[in-house]
């Protein structure tokens, strides 16, 4: 099923949402750390997809997520 253009940036958030929940569901360090950098890049790709669309109307930015975690740990 195709993503309008304008909902790109939701469902990238939603997938960086689900790794985050992944990383709370497991014991295992090493896939801690591949799905907070998972989290990451999805959270680049929604930042990514909401700047093209803002660039094509006239609403005011706004954020990919209102809450941002930290992925660093």
């Amino acid at each position: 099923m195709a993503i309008s253009k304008s909902n790109k940036h939701k469902e990238y958030a939603r997938y960086a949402a689900h790794c985050l929940n992944m990383v709370a569901a497991t014991k295992d360090q090493k896939a801690r750390a591949l799905n907070r950098e998972m989290a990451a890049e999805w959270l680049k790709l929604a930042d990514t997809a909401l700047e093209r669309t803002n660039d094509r109307s006239d609403k005011p930015p706004e954020l990919a997520l209102s809450y941002r975690p930290d992925l660093s740990s």
